[in-house]
């Protein structure tokens, strides 16, 4: 359990931060992204992903930290954010070629992410959900 809330408290931060800074400075972000927002509503869908469901990702991870019934389930989103993110990256890379070295690390660290959280989860989680029985 120990490991699993520092997985979740390294999350934590790249969560909240990403989440603060897209809600209070989205075209400045976007712009050191090469995202460009031709209008109102890219602007507010940016600002809802990279901001809005950012933040709703940490909070809960920040309850699975704060209350132990929760850590299982925070270490799975976390596990899962970083492989829809690792995922999304791939194929953009298959599609439309190499990115910038900054999207290589980012690449990196979901990779660690995801191996870390299935780490985490199997260690004593597989077991424990087999044997307990459903009410």
């Amino acid at each position: 359990m120990r490991l699993q809330r520092l997985y979740l408290a390294l999350n934590l931060p790249v969560y909240f931060g990403f989440s603060l800074g897209y809600l209070l400075w989205p075209r400045a972000l976007a712009t050191r992204l090469d995202i460009a927002l031709g209008s109102p509503t890219a602007l507010a869908d940016l600002t809802a992903t990279y901001g809005g469901l950012s933040g709703a990702m940490g909070a809960f991870m920040l309850l699975g930290m704060l209350r132990p019934q929760h850590t299982r389930g925070a270490v799975l989103v976390a596990c899962l954010g970083s492989a829809g993110l690792l995922l999304g990256r791939t194929l953009s890379l298959t599609r439309e070629g190499p990115p910038s070295p900054y999207l290589y690390a980012t690449a990196l660290s979901e990779l660690l992410g995801v191996s870390v959280g299935l780490w985490l989860l199997s260690r004593n989680g597989l077991q424990k959900d087999v044997s307990q029985p459903h009410s």
